[in-house]
């Protein structure tokens, strides 16, 4: 039986190949990936990205949502009511039924809107006369006119908005989304809030959080500013291999002390690890979400 010599053995697997190729280099990269999921297991994270039930037409990577309250009227922008600008000036028909609202009238009388619709681009989609260029990109947007709100509060619209419930104590469709999807980032946020930085809206930070999900998933709120995130500075004289050992100290002290069914504390420890591993680069992070979610308000 013949036997080559090792320098020129020739490869029979695919084992064999990463051990051969590029002076084993490939063998390196496999054990790290091994070592990755071996730690994964290890340490169960409820924000490992998971498969998604249709993986052929799942496509979006991210998601942005602007919510950007006091904006312009649907009926100003995207959504033509001819009916109400024909009744407008007039008392409203009995035919619409008993509007019983906060501060309006019996005697409140229906008001149109002044601005002019064309429909544009082969979907012949009605836009206003506000928004001259976004019209000529409309058939890349989609319009959806179909939804309604139950309540002309603010709070509890907001509330329906973002958590499709009237009154607060939901889960957020961040919240869901990271539930339902993970994230597949593990040194950024899966999911993150820009508050508007000149105050709460009327429904507060109930509109965002987790309501009855468990504490991990509920969002990083990024501040206006220099420092969206703080406490990411090293303080002086700690060096980062320094920092690094003390923040495992108290992780391990932390999980000896963690309870099974303790999610916020559990939401604690997995947030100071995230935040470490954002400090190196966050003057570049603090300025894009990465594969999470933000919802600015």
């Amino acid at each position: 039986m013949l036997t080559m010599p090792e320098h020129i053995r020739l490869t029979r697997n695919r084992r064999e190949f990463l051990c051969d190729a590029f002076c084993g280099f490939g063998a390196l990269a496999y054990a790290a990936l091994l070592h990755q999921e071996e730690a994964r297991a290890a340490s169960i994270n409820p924000l490992a990205p998971k498969r998604p039930d249709m993986p052929d037409k799942a496509r979006a990577r991210s998601v942005i949502f602007l919510f950007m309250a006091g904006g312009p009227s649907h009926i100003e922008t995207f959504d033509p009511k001819p009916l109400l600008n024909k009744l407008s000036g007039q008392k409203r028909p009995e035919s619409f039924g008993e509007a019983k609202y906060q501060f309006i009238s019996p005697d409140a009388k229906l008001l149109g809107t002044r601005r002019v619709f064309k429909k544009y681009g082969k979907s012949g989609i009605e836009v206003s006369d506000l928004f001259p260029h976004t019209a000529e990109c409309i058939d890349d947007i989609a319009v959806i006119r179909s939804c309604h709100g139950d309540m002309v509060v603010h709070s509890a619209a907001q509330y329906q908005l973002f958590t499709g419930r009237v009154i607060p104590g939901f889960p957020s469709m961040g919240s869901w989304v990271i539930y339902g999807l993970g994230s597949e980032s593990e040194s950024l946020p899966a999911y993150v809030v820009m508050p508007d930085p000149k105050g709460a809206l009327e429904a507060g930070q109930p509109m965002y959080l987790n309501g009855f999900l468990p504490a991990v998933y509920q969002p990083t709120m990024f501040r206006t500013g220099k420092r969206p995130v703080l406490n990411l500075d090293l303080p002086a004289g700690v060096s980062l291999e320094e920092r690094r050992k003390t923040l495992a100290l108290i992780r391990t002290l932390n999980e000896a002390n963690l309870a099974g069914d303790d999610t916020e504390f559990a939401a604690r420890i997995t947030t100071r690890a995230s935040t470490f591993l954002v400090r190196p680069r966050s003057g570049v992070r603090s300025s894009r979400a990465g594969s999470g979610v933000i919802s600015a308000g």
